[in-house]
Order: structure tokens, then C-alpha cells, then sequence
């Protein structure tokens, strides 16, 4: 569950290759290190804090996201 109580899956999938831009999600007392390339799929709980870091120089970050349950 969420912060409002609704359970539900995220992905993320990567649209496009890009230097930095990593995605980090918090599991449990781990937080995992996502190292973005094209076509690459995430799939992790919606009650998990996650966060991106900035791409480098002029990579534009295209990505899909999605939630469902």
C-alpha cells in the first residue's frame, strides 16, 4: 500500500540510453541502484520510496511510467 492505502505495482521502463539518471528504490532496509539503458523495464511495490538522480550533460531521459494493481 501506498501513503493512501491503495496497493499497486509501478514500472518504469526506459525509453532511451542516458549517462546518470539512475532510479533508486528503497526495499525493505536496501536501497537498489537502477543503471538506466533503452528498452530496460522496473517493476517494483507502489509502497516503495524511490527516486531519480539528474542525467548528465545534454541526455534527455525518456521514460514510461506506469502504475496498476
Amino acid at each position: 500500500k501506498d501513503m493512501y492505502g491503495i496497493p499497486h505495482k509501478n514500472i518504469i521502463v526506459y525509453m532511451s540510453s542516458f549517462d546518470g539518471g539512475y532510479t533508486f528504490i528503497k526495499e525493505d532496509d536496501e536501497v537498489i541502484k537502477y543503471d538506466p539503458s533503452e528498452d530496460k523495464i522496473i517493476l517494483f511495490d507502489g509502497d516503495c520510496d524511490h527516486s531519480i538522480a539528474p542525467t548528465v550533460g545534454n541526455n534527455r531521459r525518456i521514460v514510461l511510467v506506469g502504475c496498476f494493481d
